[in-house]
């Protein structure tokens, strides 16, 4: 089996040590976690607070015993400390803060994303964030720093095991919804699997399915688990920082059976700009909201007799160079929807996976 080795990692940008007195300089990206440990704690006072930047940020305020109150994150960092020492009667005597400042291009996603990582380093839910404490969940997938590079580098990324434990549970749950026919052909000239198109927070009821809501939540994280990725190593493609910013879990996802008779499905893209349905369908449902397109495989007994493999090609035609990937038990695949020009080979043995876009 043709597997990409890593590239090597991108150059990682240092950390940013927060500054109180003036503005630090910030560089691409901030390792959140390791800032927020070395940042300096300081005492709310009016002029420690009128010296604060008013920039984007990520900061924590705590009582006199260093028990953090709050956590909070916003485009004037100056603006919502404030606010959050006002209205706090726990802080009214006196008031500590730490601040990590974030690149001034900073957006929502990135805001948050160094939100949650403050609230996970600090192994508690503050007492003011209680009412957001569903929004910090147990990250359900992770990418190394080698994974986030060959992503960032080569336009694809192999992930083996991404399923964890419960991947052949997962692959008999998938296997059940085909063989009580749930799926259905699609007949559409170049691909020949059968397909379920679910929502992605209503998975089939029963416990036969249960295992595909475990699936289809390690899918769905990797959009958050980019971002967390980028703001943890690092890189230094600011278009692909970009795209990660704009991945977003969609609302749907599909599970698809390919028959053991030579099933397959032609070379495409999966947003492709000159596909005349590229812009129908239901905003972020459709193909040219597709960013990065990601696959579990759901095989426990592939062997390579079955064939059936994921071609991934490695320029913009069939005439280029590619790399064949077997779709076995546990394999993510997470590749660029709108650079990767990829087919299903022929396959002898049924195939199933589960896809988001």
């Amino acid at each position: 089996v043709a597997v990409a080795t890593s590239a090597a990692p991108s150059a990682r940008c240092a950390p940013v040590t927060p500054r109180v007195k003036s503005r630090a300089r910030v560089c691409a990206t901030v390792d959140v976690a390791e800032a927020y440990a070395s940042a300096e704690r300081f005492e709310c006072t009016a002029d420690a607070l009128r010296a604060l930047d008013e920039a984007p940020g990520v900061f924590s305020v705590a009582d006199a015993d260093d028990v953090v109150r709050f956590v909070g994150c916003g485009k004037r960092v100056r603006e919502e400390i404030t606010r959050a020492v006002e209205r706090d009667d726990a802080t009214a005597t006196a008031a500590y803060a730490r601040v990590v400042y974030l690149p001034t291009t900073a957006r929502k996603a990135v805001l948050t994303a160094a939100w949650k990582t403050v609230i996970s380093s600090l192994g508690y839910v503050p007492a003011m964030n209680a009412a957001s404490a569903a929004m910090v969940k147990t990250p359900m997938f992770e990418f190394t720093s080698a994974q986030l590079a060959q992503l960032a580098n080569n336009g694809y990324v192999v992930i083996d095991d991404g399923l964890g434990a419960d991947a052949s549970a997962m692959a008999q749950a998938a296997r059940e919804l085909f063989d009580r026919g749930v799926m259905r052909n699609l007949g559409q000239e170049g691909r020949d699997d059968d397909v379920a198109v679910l929502a992605s927070g209503q998975m089939p009821k029963g416990e036969a399915f249960s295992a595909l809501e475990r699936c289809s939540k390690v899918l769905l994280d990797i959009p958050d688990a980019l971002r967390r990725a980028c703001s943890t190593f690092g890189v230094d493609d600011d278009s692909f920082v970009a795209k990660c910013a704009r991945a977003t879990a969609p609302s749907r996802l599909m599970i698809a059976r390919y028959p053991p008779n030579g099933g397959r499905y032609v070379a495409h893209l999966d947003n492709d700009p000159n596909d005349p349905s590229h812009a129908e369908g239901v905003p972020g449902l459709r193909a040219c909201d597709r960013t990065f397109t990601c696959i579990a495989y759901l095989n426990p007994t592939w062997d390579t007799s079955h064939e059936g493999h994921f071609r991934a090609y490695l320029g913009p035609t069939i005439d280029d160079d590619f790399i064949d990937i077997a779709p076995v038990l546990g394999r993510i695949v997470v590749f660029d929807s709108m650079r990767i020009l990829h087919e299903v080979r022929p396959s002898y043995a049924d195939r199933l996976a589960m896809t988001v876009w």
